[in-house]
């Protein structure tokens, strides 16, 4: 409050004081941040007058973007010095985009400052992806074998399923595959699991786009790199790779004790789960009644049973391994052992024994 005198000045007689005038108090509204759908706005008064004791009354209304519509009713009404509320949700069945605060005063004279309103934007951010792969066996990413894509979906204002989220995958060629939505989705809870199995080794790109009920829109990409399944190689046998020519008199067990895969190992580490290793061995063994080799086989193991040969005779025995991707070995028929890398894995071994 201001108060001024006015003098008036007569000659011979003397001064004389009018009554005081009051002038009135101005306002202004100040904030400091953003504002945010379902969070709480904090707003302050800055007071315009020489003596305290003005009282404030506040009103809040949302509105929309551009604020020529606002809601006719305040979603807050009070008369403390500051202002302090919860900024709601929505307006006219969409997300609110502005509040309008208007803010009226007077001082301990009656005198009511000029009213003043402010239109705060109410700020929107676009949604957050994080995404994560998984393969469904060993954490290997190969050919034919499925991958799991989970992406958690959050945003400060608006409930996981008012997000609209469109998930995409395409093959190293570019071409998009058929993904599965798994049970484990729960957009509610801004969660979701999907899974797609790719062909071939290379980058698959997977997408996914998440956009609020204000079109604003997050994109998050996750490649994931599919190697080329690798052969499997014998490992273990007995007898022993370096035995060197067998003398057989009785029934001899010939075993591929254990091979090396990556998602084909022999034994089977987890025989209990529903992924059972596909590891396979064939055998072959000279014939009884030439010098052919002819199949004498499946199965880790094989028997060579002496009676079925000539004393003296020289038999060969063969095994070569396999795993769940067909392969033709690149070696001639006639050849002992065969590497499909040439690296000393071995795909095919020969023992060689003696008939007594």
């Amino acid at each position: 409050m201001r108060i001024a005198a006015a003098v008036v000045a007569v000659p011979l007689i003397g001064c004389f004081y009018t009554d005081p005038i009051n002038e009135r108090p101005s306002l202004e509204i100040r904030h400091i941040g953003m504002v945010k759908r379902n969070e709480t706005a904090h707003f302050t008064a800055l007071v315009h007058d020489d003596e305290p004791g003005v009282d404030l009354h506040w009103r809040a209304f949302t509105c929309t973007a551009d604020g020529a519509t606002c809601d006719e009713t305040p979603f807050v009404d009070t008369t403390y010095d500051e202002l302090t509320a919860m900024v709601p949700d929505q307006y006219l069945g969409a997300p609110v985009q502005a509040i309008k605060v208007r803010l009226e005063g007077r001082d301990h004279y009656r005198a009511a400052a000029p009213p003043v309103e402010r239109l705060f934007a109410v700020e929107d951010t676009e949604p957050t992806v994080s995404l994560s792969s998984e393969s469904s066996i060993a954490g290997l990413f190969r050919p034919g074998i499925a991958v799991t894509v989970s992406a958690t979906v959050s945003d400060l204002e608006d409930h996981g399923d008012a997000i609209a989220v469109d998930p995409t995958v395409r093959d190293p060629m570019g071409n998009e595959l058929e993904l599965t939505t798994l049970p484990e989705t729960s957009p509610a809870a801004g969660r979701y699991e999907w899974s797609f199995v790719p062909d071939k080794a290379g980058g698959y790109r997977f997408d996914v786009d998440a956009t609020d009920p204000l079109h604003h829109t997050a994109h998050q990409r996750l490649t994931v790199t599919v190697g080329d399944d690798q052969p499997a190689c014998l490992d273990r046998r007995d007898p022993a790779a370096d035995a060197g020519t067998l003398i057989v008199s009785s029934n001899r067990r010939f075993v591929v004790e254990s091979a090396v895969d990556d998602l084909d190992p022999f034994p089977d580490p987890d025989p209990g789960d529903d992924r059972p290793t596909q590891a396979q061995f064939h055998w072959f063994a000279t014939s009884p009644a030439g010098g052919a080799l002819v199949d004498a086989g499946d199965g880790p193991d094989f028997v060579l049973v002496p009676s079925h040969y000539a004393p003296g005779a020289q038999v060969e025995i063969r095994v070569e391994v396999s795993d769940r991707v067909a392969r033709t070995l690149p070696c001639d028929a006639a050849a002992p052992t065969c590497s499909i890398g040439g690296d000393g894995c071995l795909q095919r071994f020969t023992w060689r024994a003696e008939i007594r």
